[in-house]
């Protein structure tokens, strides 16, 4: 995967891209590229060379014993650091120590989580997240902190017809079934008081993979004005084995 950004420093390779009547300069910042085993896991990461990084940042490789992952980085001066996570029945990896608590439904989607916050140069544990799961979609996220009051809201929406972009990394937390188009983040019990919109576009190849993610984000101000804030842009590759 490619990684372009409006937001960065640029140097070539460069490309505008028409947003909102407007051309925009985008350069690239990262590259990325996987490789898997027969059963779909991911067993290398390369970070590759860019505009900005002109040589290999690092090479990460994965083995999977039962029940854990082995995670190794080995680094451009040939330094190498090694860690093991425990994976659980919902194939998620699990910390230990953490302060977070998970709560999954039959589907193996989280639907509600506890996890610690500060407030008042003081520390919590009682926040709450929960999960609005519709049709194998994620379509509501909300979060709340007890002793602040601070809530957030993001809602999410999908192109029914389009299946999701495949998982990098199995073990992370389960993706929604569809592609998706929008996302409005608020703070509050509305977005009246203001609010951040992602829209993503996409462009197909001829086998009707997603080879370009275009992402645009805006702030909505309370008296209803909008800003783009910046575009991202994801080039894929995807190759299935037959």
């Amino acid at each position: 995967m490619v990684y372009q950004s409006s937001t960065i420093d640029l140097k070539n390779p460069k490309e505008n891209l028409e947003i909102d009547g407007q051309k925009i300069e985008i350069g690239i910042y990262a590259h990325e590229q996987y490789e898997y085993d027969d059963q779909g896991r991911v067993t290398k990461v390369s970070y590759l060379p860019t505009p900005t990084q002109l040589k290999d940042v690092r090479t990460d490789r994965y083995e999977y014993p039962a029940n854990q992952i082995v995670h190794s980085i080995t680094y451009p001066n040939g330094s190498e650091s090694k860690s093991t996570a425990t994976v659980n029945e919902h194939g998620n990896t699990v910390n230990p120590t953490s302060s977070y608590q998970y709560e999954y439904n039959s589907d193996g989607f989280i639907v509600k989580s506890t996890f610690p916050y500060s407030w008042n140069k003081q520390s919590f544990g009682d926040g709450v997240a929960e999960y609005t799961i519709e049709n194998g979609n994620i379509v509501k996220y909300t979060t709340y902190q007890p002793q602040s009051g601070l809530k957030s809201t993001t809602l999410y929406e999908y192109d029914l017809s389009k299946p999701n972009l495949p998982s990098i990394y199995w073990f992370a937390v389960k993706k929604s079934k569809n592609l998706l188009t929008r996302m409005t983040l608020y703070y509050g019990s509305s977005p009246a008081n203001g609010s951040f919109l992602f829209e993503y576009h996409y462009t197909f190849d001829s086998n009707g993979q997603v080879k370009r993610q275009v992402e645009v984000d805006y702030t909505y101000a309370a008296n209803g004005s909008k800003s783009r804030t910046s575009v991202q842009v994801i080039d894929y590759t995807i190759n299935c084995k037959e």
